[in-house]
């Protein structure tokens, strides 16, 4: 169970929550065939909330590069 933790106003900080022993992590790359950049993100926001719903997900998140297409 992730503690919390105290900022110097003395208001409580959530810590980021600790993956299990047996959990894994995936970082996954993709990259858009030119012209179907927009197609591919929109699906891939389509799987964000479910994904984060299912049961013993911590975090899912979905980043688009700012310095390189596609």
């Amino acid at each position: 169970m992730a503690r919390a933790r105290k900022k110097a106003s003395g208001k409580k900080l959530r810590s980021a929550p600790r993956a299990p022993k047996n959990g894994v992590t995936l970082v996954v790359a993709l990259r858009a065939r030119p012209g179907r950049e927009a197609g591919l993100e929109k699906e891939l926001r389509t799987l964000v909330v479910p994904s984060r719903a299912e049961r013993g997900c911590i975090a899912y998140d979905l980043h688009v590069s700012s310095d390189q297409p596609g």
